[in-house]
């Protein structure tokens, strides 16, 4: 495997946020270089309607310096998806992000002959209940 699993990832926020707070998470997301960000679409309500606006095309300073892989992975039937369950209120950041550290995982298993059997995600709220309760027995 030379490239890691790609993942589309929907981040919502207030309408109001501004550009320069959604431009800060995608940094944290990216800074480690465990994730490599390949395609980035703002989704915005605009009178009832949300608009996408390419990372490409936002002209605001505070998305300089954030690197896309060049692939275009969202098609416009995933944007139609999430915008169709937008709220008014919410403005979206769809990403789709590379798992870097899986494509270096990986070439190491094949290294010694293994191979990834199998790989499943855990919801958030199952994590999240199962790392409280791992912290209430210990506390």
């Amino acid at each position: 495997m030379s490239r890691g699993p790609v993942e589309v990832v929907v981040l919502t926020f207030p309408a109001d946020t501004a550009t320069a707070r959604v431009a800060d998470v995608v940094r944290a997301m990216t800074a480690s270089d465990a994730v490599a960000l390949i395609d980035l679409v703002l989704l915005v309500a605009e009178d009832g309607v949300a608009v996408a606006v390419d990372l490409e095309k936002v002209d605001d300073p505070t998305f300089a310096g954030i690197e896309l892989e060049p692939a275009t992975v969202l098609s416009v039937e995933d944007l139609e998806g999430v915008a169709a369950s937008l709220s008014t209120d919410r403005l979206a950041a769809v990403l789709a992000v590379e798992h870097r550290w899986a494509a270096l995982a990986a070439k190491e298993l094949e290294s010694t002959g293994g191979t990834l059997a199998l790989h499943l995600r855990v919801p958030p709220e199952v994590a999240e209940a199962a790392f409280r309760a791992a912290d209430e027995r210990e506390g």
